[in-house]
This record gives structure tokens, sequence and C-alpha cells, in this order.
């Protein structure tokens, strides 16, 4: 046994354990025990007393073999055979005093068996007693409250009993209760503090690990610094957890934009006297890193070599066009850009966002574009504080406090392309898409978005996501007799699909009536991969009246066709989809920088609540409407192009 300074205490118990004698020697070596624990108090600071144990003795050796015998049973997990020899015995012998034992494992075997309400009736009539199994009893009927749901209830029952527990089963079975009805209650760090004080009251070693993790899990689950404040200030210096809390409740306030209130604790934490704080020393270090923001310089993720080079230097292209054209203050300074290369590498990608933020000290991040990159890269951003506006197509999947994903969304091409289709009538659609990621991906979105339109879930065909011949599918999809058909590929593939699906008898026609004889009008409905310029040229008798997802063409609007003279003049180039993105994100950090906020947070914050209001004045090159606030994802606003003739218009 340790004490709380780390010294350890060795109780020699000399009892009398004969066969004759081995009750009285279990007693005498608990009351021992209890002893040694009272002279502990004084070096365990504010070590609670522990609970008597139960006294499972009878003055009829007959009645304590009975109660032995069905007490076996229970030990040895057989429920049933306990529960029938306990109820027995409880009946025959109410007065006895090992009754209360045999009521408390009845309501033990009720719990174990999902029946807390029972579990509760059985205690019920223990508590007035006031003895050492009423006071075990309180664990139990705190265990039967949390499992019927009343977490606060069970939670303030157990706060008693915090370090009261010798036997670890019980102990395990408290704290078990205690973080999981703090948690249930939407309030984890409430746990914090009686987990502190377990672990002072010095666990063995395997405890100590079951504690920690509990600690770990309820810290991860505070999302807000405001709930971790009065933690900090009950604790103490001296607690075991000061650390864990400090770096949590520090990176939430430097989330939050409030470094001040990040630095004061850390500094507290470090003069607590307990001995070096490697690890609040190193964010404290990481906070000066991190608050020398210069608001006049954005980094840069590209894939500026490796295969994806030549993407890479598209979308640099349109980042310095968009960056060339954001003055941010009168004497005309311009927003300065860092540029780091990940080759597409996330491992590359994430050192990069390091780098970036804690050498650099820029305000923002534009990039990575490679799915795998920007997944590192968003990681990285999220736990340094710094806006990250990704250029990858892959959507956030979680709430995220810096990541945002200014302009494409397959779920708005899906939803854009199923409301057409519903506002043309052509309600019974059939999805011809790849056995692939995104074919799949467009599927379970078409699915769920086809709900909400108040259509029938469309019917799938799948084809090789390598196929070059689709005579097959075509078919097959010409027997559900489809209104709108939706494809998911590339441009080369729509190309061949849609003569694929006119040999089949499904001929797209803007005008329903000109479809050959036999045929069977459709409408086409295509995502953004689907389009390009020359599809009206290789595959346009196919495709008449097709629908294409889509947003950028040179030719869309005033600000569209500036950005690609510009980029003409600059580079002699027709600019790209991949580079308009990238002036638009120069300029939307741009715009948040021009409105000279004080911190990261803050440009973020600015980005979500006021880019879209904003981005009304801005020569943005694609369609933008703005963020959404949870999980940074864009509310996008994609273009729908219909194929007439040899050209395209946008859709009305």
């Amino acid at each position: 046994m340790r004490s709380g300074a780390g010294e350890r205490l060795f109780v020699l118990v000399y009892c009398p354990m004969t066969i004759r004698n081995l009750t009285i020697g279990n007693l005498w070596a608990s009351a021992l025990m209890v002893c040694a624990l009272s002279l502990l108090a004084p070096a365990c600071a504010s070590a609670p007393k522990p609970l008597p144990q139960i006294p499972e003795v009878s003055d009829d050796p007959v009645v304590e073999a009975e109660y032995r015998a069905a007490r076996s049973a229970f030990d040895a997990g057989k429920l049933d055979d306990a529960k029938t020899a306990l109820e027995g015995f409880a009946a025959a012998h109410s007065d006895d005093p090992l009754a209360g034992p045999a009521t408390l494992l009845l309501a033990r075997i009720a719990l174990a068996q999902g029946k807390p309400q029972a579990a509760r009736e059985l205690i019920a009539g223990l508590l007035p007693r006031g003895d050492a199994t009423a006071q075990r009893a309180l664990l139990y009927d705190a265990v039967a409250l949390h499992a019927l749901g009343q977490s606060a209830a069970a939670f303030q029952a157990l706060l008693p009993l915090t370090g009261r527990l010798t036997d670890p089963a019980e102990a395990d079975l408290l704290v078990e209760h205690l973080v999981g009805a703090a948690q249930d209650m939407g309030e984890p760090q409430k746990a914090l503090v009686p987990l502190s004080q377990l672990l002072g009251y010095s666990p063995d070693e395997e405890q100590t690990v079951k504690l920690s993790e509990r600690v770990k899990s309820c810290l991860q689950s505070v999302t807000s610094a405001k709930k971790l404040a009065p933690v900090l200030d009950e604790l103490g210096n001296r607690s075991p957890i000061l650390s864990e809390v400090t770096e949590r409740f520090a990176r939430l306030a430097i989330d939050e934009g409030a470094p001040d209130d990040a630095r004061k604790a850390l500094e507290k934490a470090m003069a607590a006297g307990t001995g070096p704080r490697p690890d609040i020393a190193q964010l404290l270090d990481e906070l000066g890193s991190r608050m020398a923001v210069d608001m006049g310089t954005i980094g840069c993720i590209l894939p500026m070599s490796g295969r994806s080079k030549l993407v890479g230097e598209q979308a640099l292209r349109g980042v310095m066009l968009g960056a060339d054209r954001v003055l941010l203050d009168k004497d005309g300074s311009r927003l300065a850009v860092i540029l780091r290369d990940d080759t597409g590498d996330p491992a590359k990608a994430k050192a990069a966002v390091r780098n970036l933020v804690e050498q650099e000290n820029v305000a923002a991040i534009i990039g990575p574009l490679d799915a795998a990159a920007a997944t590192a890269a968003a990681e990285e951003a999220e736990r340094l504080g710094v806006p990250l506006l990704t250029l990858s197509s892959r959507e956030n999947r979680a709430p995220t406090t810096t990541v945002l994903r200014p302009f494409t969304s397959h779920r708005a091409e899906v939803r854009a392309l199923l409301s057409r289709a519903l506002l043309a009538s052509a309600r019974r659609v059939v999805l011809l898409v790849p056995d692939s990621d995104y074919g799949k991906l467009v599927a379970n979105l078409s699915l769920e978005e086809s709900k909400g339109l108040g259509l029938a879930d469309p019917p799938i065909v799948y084809y090789p996501k390598d196929a070059t011949s689709f005579a097959a599918e075509a078919k097959k999809a010409a027997r559900l007799a489809p209104q709108s058909v939706l494809l998911a590929d590339a441009a080369g593939k729509v190309a061949l699909l849609a003569p694929a699906l006119a040999a089949a008898g499904l001929w797209a026609a803007a005008d329903p009536t000109s479809a050959p004889k036999g045929s069977l009008p459709v409408q086409l409905l295509v995502t953004s991969p689907g389009w390009s310029a020359d599809l009206p040229r290789r595959a346009g008798r196919y495709l008449q009246g097709a629908l294409f997802a889509d947003y950028y063409e040179s030719w869309f609007s005033p600000a569209t066709q500036s950005f690609s003279a510009l980029y003409a003049d600059e580079y002699a180039a027709a600019p790209s989809f991949i580079a308009a993105l990238g002036h638009d994100a120069a300029l939307l950090v741009g715009a948040a920088l021009q409105a000279a906020p004080k911190s990261r947070s803050a440009v973020r914050d600015w980005l979500v609540s006021k880019a879209v209001r904003e981005a009304t004045r801005l020569p943005l090159a694609t369609s933008f409407g703005g963020f959404d606030k949870e999980t940074g994802e864009p509310r996008a606003v994609p273009v729908l192009l219909r194929l007439e003739g040899s050209g395209v218009v946008v859709a009305p």
C-alpha cells in the first residue's frame, strides 16, 4: 500500500485462519485493514474513510452454511440457482443478520439480469437499517439509477462513495458508472475531480492505468474551455491530472480565441510546484509561436512535384492571381503567399502545416489538393488552430473548428440534378454509375436526397469502373423504363455511355417528340466530372437536353470573364477549374484579412459568418454559397448546364 507521498506502508496482519476460526479471522483482517487505512489518512490527502466490510456471519452455523452455499452459486455466476437459494434463505431467515447480505445479493442479481427497478425495490428495504450492508447497497442503488436513465441522480449518489470502496471490482463499478453518468448528462468534466481524487489515493498500477484512460476519455469529450475552467479551480496544485486538464483547457481556449486565458492557465500549472511539467512547457512554447501571427501572410500547400505537379501548378497560378488582387491596407501592401510542396504525400502535408504555423506564422492556409493529404493537413490544422481552406473534393465528415472546404459539394450536385428531374416531371430516375468509391458515394447521396424530395428510391445499375463497353448495363437500365438517367463518371466515359443508352432505346432529347420512333425519351443528369468543353463534339447527338452540374466556365459572368482574361494575360493559357478554385480561395482569405482580425480563430469566424454576404463584392470566378458552421462544408451552388445543339447554355 502506498501513501499519498509515494511511500509504501506494509501492514503485516496475523489472524487465526484455521477452518474453525475462518470467519473470525476474516473479520479481524477486515478490521485491521480499516485501521491501517485510517492510519494512512494523514498521508493520503483527504483520503476518505473506507466503507465497513459487510459481516457475512450468523450465530447459527447451519444458517451460515446455507448462506455460504447460495453465495458460492452467486460467485460462480450461477445466477438463477443463486436467486432461488437466496430468495428461500431470505424468506426463511428474515430475522438473521445474513438476511440483509442475502437481499443485497438478490439486488445485484436483478441488476445483472437487466432489472434495475426490481433491484431498487430490494435495496429500498435495506437502506433504513443504516448498517454496513445498507451503506454498500448505496453503490448498487446508484448503478440501478444509472441503468434507469436517471444519470444526474446516479452521479450525485456515487460521489460520496468515491475512494471508499476497498474491493477492486466495486471500485471499478463505481468509476464506470460515475464516468458514464457524467457522459450521459453531457457534462463529462464533472467526473474529472473525483477521478483525480481516486488517482491521488494511490491505487495500484493496474488501477492507475484504468483511471488514466477514464480521464483521457472525459477530456476528449469536453469541447468547451468554459466547462473546464471551474474544474481547474477545484483540482488544486497537487492534482495528478493537473497537466492533462490544463493542456486540454489551453488548446480549447486557443481555438476559441482566448489565448490569454490559455497562457494564464499554463503558467499557473508550471508554477504549481509539483516538479517538471514538460508537456505544459512545450505547449507554452507552442502558444508563443502560434500567437505570433502575421496577418498579411498566408500559406499554400500544393503538389509542386510528383504525379500531380501539373494540377498543383494550375492551382498555384490561381492562388497567386487572387492574392495579387487583395489590397490589405491603404498603403497598397498585398497578400504574401508562402508555398510548401507536399508532393501529394499526407505526411509532408502535415509537416507543412506545422512549419507554416510555427515557423512562418501564417494567418491561414490554402490547400492541399489530394484527398489523403488534405485529410492529414486538416488534422494538424485542427490541432494548431489555423484556418485551412482545402481544395480537395473529399467532404468533411466530422465537426471542425478550423477546416473549410470552399466550393464543390457532391451532395449539392445530386440534389440540384434530382430537383431538375422533379421539375421536369421526370420522376422515375435510374442511376447508371461505376462500381467505384465515387459511384457508390453518388448512389448513396441519391438515395438520401430522393427521400427529401419525395422521389421513389432510384434503382442502381453498376458497371465495372474500368469498363469501356456498356451495352449490357444500358439494356438493364432500359428495362426499368426510366424518365431520367443519372450518370456519374468522367467526360470520356459519358461520351461512351450516352450512345450505349441510345442503342438500348433510351434517347436523350431536348424535345421528347424528337426521339426516334421506338425509343424512350429520357432526361440525362450528369455530375460535374462528366462535363468537358469537347463533349458536344464527341457525343453531342446523344446528349441533347442533358443537364450537367458545373462550377466554372469562362463565360459564366463578368467575374469569370475577368479572371479568365487575367489568367490568359499572365500565363498565355486558358485557366482550369482548379486554377479558379485557388484564385477564389485567395480572394476569400484576403477579404477576411482585410477585416483586420486579431487572431486566426477570428479569420475563421469571418469566413463562416460573413464571407457569403461579402462575396457579392468579390470577383469570384466560381459559385460560392458560404460554409456550414459545424463541418466547414460549402453550401455549394452548382450551375446546371444544358446541352443544346452543339453548345451549352445555363439551364433556366
